[in-house]
């Protein structure tokens, strides 16, 4: 009688360091998301009434980060998409 079958692939270490590797990489995109919101707050801060104009690059970067950067597995995301709904930018206060 020969020994039961492992469930465990060969590979299981590859996919355990593919799967931290990809958290990783979701982490800091999304602190690099963190600190373009914090250079636009001070944008908002410094030009005042002229904040449209003067951000307007930042804010399209800022927006573009928080559509495409996610964290986990499961596809959470920071600004939802889904559904046809479009993403609506809300002013950090």
């Amino acid at each position: 009688m020969s020994a039961p079958v492992s469930g465990i692939p060969s590979n299981y270490a590859d996919i355990i360091a593919s799967r931290e590797e990809k958290i990783r990489q979701s982490w800091i995109n999304v602190m690099e998301a963190r600190l373009v919101r914090e250079e636009l707050q001070k944008c908002w801060r410094t030009e005042g009434v002229n904040h449209y104009e003067q951000c307007y690059d930042l804010t399209q970067k800022y927006l573009t980060l928080l559509r495409t950067n996610k964290v986990g597995f499961g596809g959470s995301s920071l600004c939802n998409t889904s559904a046809g709904r479009t993403a609506r930018f809300v002013w950090p206060g």
